[in-house]
């Protein structure tokens, strides 16, 4: 339904009273997120089974783009100086205007809050909090738990975390979790088209043939992902400038000025064993990348623009939402149709909660060739090379976090870009996995949390965990 304005009056009007009510606290259904589009993907099958009324206040819903079948409250707006609508600082995950919903009459039964710890204060605090019950479902994508909002994981009826290693890092930090139930993917939607397609979309927005190797990367554009990295391993595949050890079989690259981006000579022997038994590299002209992220996102992460020109000179082997909009987030089927496009998919990510680009590449039976890292190597490890990480420490969150070995890293994706059957199995591998993870079963699983809370019995966390 559009998020047009309706009063609450109106809405309660439009509810059933022989269905209980959840009330869906996160990112606005209808526009384009990681939570968003998880939520879209999972309550609109929860809607479609009838069992329960489902009202969404919606969180950065400023520009709808997508329909859903369920009424979307937003949270408040105003006019910032430059005379765009924006939203209000202080009510950015719903902490004012959703005690104000509350008041007006509308007594969900659960309040389902879908975010980090610091964006369900809202859910967890307010006046009328004892009048619903509470699930909060955290994602984790890293180590030691954050204790700061300690209150919001005390606070849930239900914590529920998507993943084993959630569960774990909450657990050793003494916090409750009640059941892991993970996210998943359209396995109907999310396929691998006939060649005769994918040569025709390759051809039409990459100007590529299949004999070309395209890596794709899609992601939002933040220091956690490391998409410098893939740009930089894209560079040494391109130019060769690396040797491989006979003995070790390991990558030494050659080092690279970044002041005056140019590259040094290529090493005579190998960092890892020292052996001087080395095969030089050659260039792979016919290795592109695809990049779906923001390319300028320098007020929270990398100005990809300007690493991109370190390394390559125009024309970029680069390409980035050519002959597909908008460039902010695509729609489903653009998105299906980028991954058709990818012959390999990457993301060096530090750690990721989840991590659904992954999830759906491997849907496509994309190969992945990603970190050795939590959460996503739960569940991508049969469709993935998974590359050896360096653990450091983060600064501010203290959190440990997995950073890619970039040697290794050119090792896998050039395993991959040399050997079309290895990506075919791999694909096949990746899909195969990707099945146990279908949005139909996920729904099912979240039913079983929903009435088991209405009728206040509660499951041992290992139930939740069959797919």
């Amino acid at each position: 339904m559009n998020e047009a304005s309706i009063s609450i009056k109106q809405l309660l009007k439009e509810l059933s009273n022989g269905k209980p009510t959840i009330l869906v606290c996160t990112d606005s259904a209808r526009v384009h997120s990681g939570l968003a589009n998880s939520t879209r993907e999972l309550f609109t099958r929860i809607h479609a089974m009838d069992k329960y009324n489902i009202v969404q206040h919606g969180w950065a819903g400023i520009i709808p783009v997508e329909n859903v079948p369920w009424r979307v409250i937003l949270t408040e707006t105003e006019q910032r100086p430059d005379g765009r609508i924006g939203i209000k600082p202080e009510d950015q995950h719903g902490a004012v205007s959703l005690p104000k919903i509350l008041a007006q009459g509308l007594k969900p039964d659960i309040v389902f809050g879908y975010g980090d710890p610091w964006m369900l204060q809202g859910v967890s605090f307010n006046d009328f909090r004892k009048g619903y019950k509470l699930i909060n479902y955290i994602t984790v994508d890293g180590e030691p738990a954050h204790t700061k909002h300690a209150d919001v994981f005390q606070a849930a009826d239900r914590l529920i975390v998507p993943t084993e290693y959630g569960r774990h890092v909450l657990q050793a930090a003494g916090l409750p979790v009640h059941g892991v139930v993970p996210l998943g993917v359209d396995v109907t939607t999310y396929k691998k088209y006939p060649v005769e397609a994918r040569a025709e979309l390759k051809s039409r927005v990459c100007k590529k043939k299949l004999g070309d190797v395209i890596i794709g990367l899609v992601g939002r554009n933040q220091p956690r992902k490391k998409i410098p990295e893939a740009i930089k391993a894209l560079y040494y595949i391109r130019s060769g400038n690396y040797v491989t050890c006979i003995h070790c079989e390991r990558v030494t690259i050659a080092p690279f000025d970044h002041a005056t981006k140019t590259p040094g000579p290529k090493p005579g022997a190998c960092k890892w064993c020292l052996s001087k038994d080395v095969t030089p590299a050659e260039p792979k002209k016919n290795v592109y990348m695809y990049l779906q992220t923001v390319l300028g996102e320098t007020r929270l992460g990398w100005d990809l623009a300007a690493i991109i020109k370190e390394y390559f000179t125009d024309p970029y082997p680069l390409y980035h939402n050519l002959g597909l909009e908008p460039a902010a987030g695509l729609r489903t089927k653009e998105l299906v149709d980028l991954y058709n496009i990818f012959d390999i998919f990457t993301l060096p990510t530090n750690g990721e909660g989840w991590g659904l680009p992954i999830l759906e590449a491997m849907a496509c039976e994309v190969p992945v060739v990603t970190t050795d890292a939590p959460a996503h190597n739960e569940y991508c490890a049969e469709g993935s090379l998974l590359t050896d990480c360096i653990r450091y420490r983060e600064p501010l969150t203290i959190i440990e976090r997995f950073h890619i070995v970039i040697e290794d890293y050119i090792k896998n994706l050039v395993e991959l870009v040399d050997d079309s059957s290895r990506r075919a199995w791999l694909g096949k591998r990746g899909r195969n996995a990707a099945l146990k993870y279908s949005w139909d079963l996920v729904a099912k699983q979240w039913c079983e949390v929903f009435d088991d809370l209405l009728e206040d019995k509660l499951r041992p966390w290992q139930v939740l965990l069959e797919v």
